[in-house]
């Protein structure tokens, strides 16, 4: 009989457990073979013995220095498995809406604006260029669902007649949980709900078409929407200057939600670049390793993300070369050009010519150096700051908070986010994967999914093996009353081409991955109601129970959406509605059905494994009771 190797996980060895003694002492009793009986003194008098010494006192330090888990090592793990390094320092974001001015004023990209009343002195700048109108309030009629549905921005101008300007407005949409504005860090592009054709029209009546940059994602996202003046806004008459968006092939969950529009709009971020000739410092340094070049006013704000930093000086050889700053010395070589910058003290730290290399400038040379202060949580100010233009007259607002702004990630809270991450789904192997793949899609606020092993839409009575197909439920507003839900949410179809998409990435060879709609099921109650004392609110407070049970996104006996497959049960039904009548009246009967199917008390409504309800209809019938304790005595 033969047994099997033990090949599976075995304890990490101990490589550190020998101390200096037993180094020195093994070392001894090799003395005597090792030296061919030669070496006869073996007391401390001897170099020898004293060289033995010094290199057993030595291995005890790198016995101990290799057993360690050094920040280093963790990095080149991080690495080999993939996951992402400690983040750097985040710089937080907004959009800026400048008042409207007397005439257009054309404000570059850089430009530098500073928070009114602020005692910490932060300071934005414009991401890109702006172009700031003599416009004034917007307002947003019409709504946005379905095909040929349109959906106008109006505004009153009584400016200047303007030419070849540019107008660029925020649009304030209130998107699904989880969908970043265009300008948040996480933000992506993924496909539109509805193709929009822009056109405008003047006050006159006039219209004419518009080429427009949208960035909100045809109204899924908050954004910027960019367009040329149009010619018509100049001309004359009783009605508004008007902005169109009319949908073709639309598929809106529900309708679009505009919560503002404002004009003059531009992406700003917690970010101050500057340039600073430092040629003079650099000459002073010793051809030394761990040089540090202190930048005085930049302590706990200097930036220290990819292209924040570049330094260029001519070094011994003639040669003007460029430096670039890193997040650490792991990975750096002995002839790389970069440094690490020291946020907390303001400096810049040059290598050592193992992990770096040493700089050495050219004799009476310059040397310039670009980079840039901000950034931290200390940036994520609230909405409504008053801001005026450093060394100039103009002032804007943030409508919206600005937000992403944080400092730079620890070692081990990367650590820990490093673990999440690769307990996270990336491939499709089970249908728990599939769902989690699926409610990650980024850029379109799912909130539920369900995966069907072996479902194939073409083939929906038979099982395909090598097919799974999920299906996905948007997010619905819920905050309002339940009369105003869309009670059967529907996913638009870019946001399944999204999904269907993140699936497919995740996809094993030979696997079939759909991505479908819910398949919902109307329910229809009777509910006899026997009361002493009639409310009429008793109705409503009936039916709005009813919609909440049956909701696909909160219902359910654990207020989590009504599960998959979950059979109707009437019993549950009346005990809903009793919950909701009170000690005011008390249920009779109540009968349900399916679609257009025939009525029952009795028995279940069942559904299938991947369908949905909703509530269609709840039709309820008073009839008198008679009052507890009446009767003979």
């Amino acid at each position: 009989m033969t047994t099997s190797p033990d090949i599976g996980p075995q304890d990490a060895p101990v490589i550190d457990d020998l101390s200096f003694e037993d180094l020195l002492r093994l070392a001894l009793e090799d003395v005597p073979a090792a030296s061919q009986g030669r070496w006869t003194v073996h007391g401390p008098v001897d170099p020898g013995i004293t060289l033995i010494e010094l290199f057993a006192w030595q291995l005890e330090q790198r016995l101990y220095m290799a057993e360690q888990v050094t920040d280093p090592v963790i990095l080149a793990s991080l690495r080999l498995l993939g996951a992402a390094e400690p983040s750097p320092t985040r710089v937080a974001s907004t959009v800026l809406c400048f008042l409207p001015s007397e005439s257009p004023v054309h404000l570059p990209a850089g430009t530098l604006m500073n928070l009114g009343r602020d005692a910490l002195g932060r300071s934005f700048s414009l991401a890109g260029p702006v172009e700031v109108l003599p416009v004034g309030a917007f307002e947003v009629t019409g709504r946005l669902r379905t095909d040929g549905d349109t959906l106008e921005i109006r505004h009153h101008y009584t400016g200047p007649r303007l030419k070849d300007r540019s107008l660029s407005l925020l649009v304030d949409i209130d998107a699904a949980p989880g969908v970043q504005p265009a300008w948040g860090e996480s933000a992506v592009e993924v496909p539109t709900a509805a193709e929009l054709v822009w056109t405008a029209a003047g006050p006159d009546g006039s219209e004419m078409p518009l080429t427009v940059t949208d960035q909100t994602g045809s109204f899924r996202r908050s954004g910027l929407v960019q367009l040329p003046w149009p010619e018509v806004w100049n001309g004359l008459g009783p009605e508004l200057c008007r902005l169109r968006a009319r949908a073709v092939r639309a598929s809106y969950t529900e309708d679009v939600a505009v919560r503002g529009v404002h004009a003059n709009a531009v992406r700003a971020s917690h970010r101050e670049s500057r340039e600073q000739e430092v040629g003079t410092e650099l000459q002073g340094f010793a051809p030394l390793p761990g040089q540090r070049l202190s930048l005085p006013g930049t302590e706990g704000v200097l930036l220290a993300g990819p292209g924040e930093m570049l330094l260029r000086v001519t070094e011994q050889d003639g040669e003007e070369r460029v430096w670039t700053a890193v997040s650490g010395w792991t990975g750096a070589g002995p002839g790389d050009r970069v440094l690490v910058v020291d946020r907390p003290r303001g400096a810049l730290v040059f290598g050592d010519g193992r992990a770096g290399r040493i700089l050495r400038t050219q004799s009476g040379s310059s040397a310039t150096l670009a980079y840039a202060v901000g950034g931290g949580e200390v940036g994520n100010v609230g909405p409504g700051g008053s801001w005026v233009r450093d060394g100039g007259s103009e002032t804007a607002v943030n409508p919206l908070a600005a937000g992403g702004g944080r400092e730079a990630e620890v070692l081990d809270a990367a650590t820990q986010r490093a673990s999440g991450d690769l307990d996270r789904a990336e491939r499709l192997v089970t249908v728990a994967d599939a769902q989690e793949l699926a409610l990650a899609t980024p850029g379109v606020g799912l909130q539920r999914a369900h995966a069907t092993a072996g479902l194939h839409p073409g083939f929906p009575c038979v099982e395909v093996p090598t097919a799974i197909s999920v299906t996905v439920v948007p997010h619905a507003k819920r905050d309002g009353a339940p009369a105003e839900w869309t009670r059967a949410p529907r996913p638009d179809e870019g946001a399944l081409s999204a999904a269907g998409a993140q699936l497919q990435a995740g996809r094993l060879i030979g696997q079939e991955v759909f991505v479908l709609p819910p398949r919902y099921r109307r329910v229809t109650v009777w509910v006899t109601v026997s009361q002493s004392s009639r409310s009429e609110l008793l109705e409503s407070r009936v039916t709005e129970a009813l919609v909440r049970f049956l909701d696909p996104l909160r219902g359910g006996s654990d207020g989590r959406g009504w599960p998959f497959g979950g059979p109707v049960r009437l019993s549950a039904l009346v005990g809903v509605v009793r919950v909701s009548l009170g000690p005011e009246a008390d249920v009779t009967e109540l009968t349900g059905a399916l679609d257009d199917g025939d009525a029952t008390d009795c028995a279940d409504l069942l559904i299938g494994s991947y369908e949905l309800v909703w509530l269609g209809a709840a039709h309820i019938t008073w009839v008198a009771g008679v009052p507890t304790g009446s009767g003979l005595s």
